[in-house]
């Protein structure tokens, strides 16, 4: 019976203490989401998961998300909305959402056009580092990581067009456009996220 009950007592703690942690862990409001710092991987190869594969299909939110749900997400996840070049890249029948993410050097820069009557979602971008991660030496093609890590995830290479590589996927409803930009004196590369009709 001592034996009995020494085992009971043994295994409600550990019930217990089992409880404990699952609600440690699944309690988000006691231990927000701090954004990492992303971790560029050396040699040959793309952006760390986190950053660049992750982002494929992008964006985070919806397609036809509103301006102020693109904002919590970007909050959430170290953006900071650079109003000047948001209204720099805003036209009279598009608005353009610029965040600087300054916790990240591998996707320092994410953007969002929102278009119609309510401004909805449209198309997304970021910007990546380095380049030489993404894109070859003269830029004139995609690294093989990348090309196969495209292939592999059900895109397909449609052709090179206004300086664009274009990728695109009837399975997961996305046109990738990917090129070379200049940002803050740095070469980075950008990719264009558009939904397939």
């Amino acid at each position: 019976m001592q034996r009995y009950k020494k085992t009971l007592l043994l295994l409600g703690f550990t019930a217990l203490i089992g409880g404990l942690s699952a609600c440690h862990q699944s309690d988000p409001n006691k231990y927000p989401e701090t954004p990492q710092t992303p971790t560029v991987q050396e040699g040959p190869s793309y952006p760390d998961a986190d950053v660049f594969t992750k982002l494929i299909p992008y964006p985070m939110v919806q397609w036809g998300a509103t301006e102020q749900e693109i904002k919590d997400w970007e909050t959430a996840h170290g953006g900071t909305l650079n109003e000047q070049k948001s209204q720099e890249y805003s036209t009279e029948n598009d608005k353009f959402l610029w965040f600087d993410v300054k916790r990240s050097t591998a996707n320092p820069v994410r953007g969002y056009y929102l278009s119609g009557r309510e401004y909805k979602l449209s198309q997304a971008l970021g910007y990546y580092a380095p380049l030489s991660l993404i894109l070859n030496e003269d830029c004139t093609q995609l690294t093989p990581e990348v090309d196969d890590f495209l292939v592999k995830n059900m895109y397909e290479f449609i052709g090179l067009s206004l300086g664009y590589f274009t990728y695109t996927s009837s399975y997961h409803k996305i046109i990738l456009k990917i090129a070379s930009v200049e940002h803050n004196g740095m070469d980075l590369a950008i990719v264009n996220y558009c939904p397939k009709p």
